[in-house]
């Protein structure tokens, strides 16, 4: 019995979010898609890497990326790697609602985190593929 309950319970949490569109990332494709992206590392406070290849097309913009990976990443800054992975978001920063919480509990109204209240996206990394090997 108790499988049950929560199997159903994750179907109807579920159910709403299969029909949805998922977001953009990025790369301009939607957040999960298997991609190649290449380009060179380059550390910054938000960022580690630029990419000037999607998918095998050169773009007219570089974009930056902030990738992670569970795998060693043996980059040298100036090199070119091909990565492949996929985007995923999170939100970060404080949201309204704790604002509005506070106010509305007659309570200080929490100091705002720098980042604000955005989405931050990254790149995980399911294969290098390092210049040699190109």
């Amino acid at each position: 019995m108790r499988s049950m309950i929560s199997v159903s319970l994750y179907l109807c949490l579920s159910a709403p979010i299969l029909n949805a569109q998922v977001p953009l990332g990025i790369a301009g494709l939607p957040i999960g898609t298997y991609i190649t992206v290449e380009g060179t590392p380059r550390q910054s406070k938000y960022y580690n890497f630029e990419v000037d290849v999607i998918n095998g097309k050169k773009l007219n913009e570089t974009r930056y990326l902030a990738v992670e990976s569970k795998l060693e990443l043996p980059w040298k800054n100036g090199e070119r790697y091909v990565l492949k992975g996929y985007e995923t978001m999170q939100m970060i920063g404080s949201p309204p609602a704790l604002a509005e919480a506070a106010k509305e509990m007659g309570q200080p109204v929490p100091p705002l985190t720098s980042a604000g209240w955005q989405v931050y996206y990254t790149f995980v990394t399911l294969r290098v593929i390092p210049p040699s090997e190109k």
